[in-house]
């Protein structure tokens, strides 16, 4: 399509949706990559499918310092702040048995991603639409536990206050 031969050129708008957590959120194909973004940053795409790629790849406690027991373990992820679910992809090829746990906030951006980042196709994924506060207050509450947190909770730019500390 032309579409995407434009985004060679410069940036093609695919979606505008207003969220009442993120503002706008745009679908934007650059280079023929799509990118799910919200305060006018980045929040989903292959840019940063890949740089989720390159921080796990040098995770060294707890879950890769046995590295041939990776691929059959059934670790226990949480994300807190999914967005699109760039990070889930990677996860998914890293940790295959893995049971990933992910909160957001914004319904709007998670039905983005699932739309246009196959977020859908996620294997082992539970997603829940609630605050990421309110979320592990519940789970340290039930005595759940965690092997690993991902935390990545941006309103555009900004990190919410409440999680900017270390309770």
């Amino acid at each position: 399509r032309i579409v995407h031969i434009l985004s060679y050129l410069f940036p093609q708008t695919l979606c505008r949706v207003h969220s009442k957590f993120n503002g706008e959120i745009k679908v934007v194909l650059f280079c023929n990559r799509i990118s799910i973004e919200a305060g006018s940053l980045m929040q989903s795409g292959k840019f940063l499918e890949e740089t989720w790629r390159k921080l796990i790849s040098n995770i060294k406690y707890p879950i890769s310092n046995i590295k041939y027991q990776i691929p059959n373990t059934k670790y226990k992820i949480l994300i807190l702040g999914l967005g699109g679910g760039s990070i889930v992809h990677v996860l998914n090829k890293k940790f295959p048995k893995a049971q990933i746990t992910a909160v957001d906030i914004d319904k709007q951006i998670v039905e983005l991603g699932k739309k246009y980042n196959d977020l859908d196709k996620a294997k082992n994924l539970t997603i829940k639409i609630t605050d990421a506060r309110r979320f592990v207050q519940r789970e340290i509450h039930q005595k759940n536990k965690y092997d690993v947190i991902f935390v990545d909770l941006y309103r555009g730019y900004e990190i919410p206050r409440q999680f900017q500390t270390v309770s």
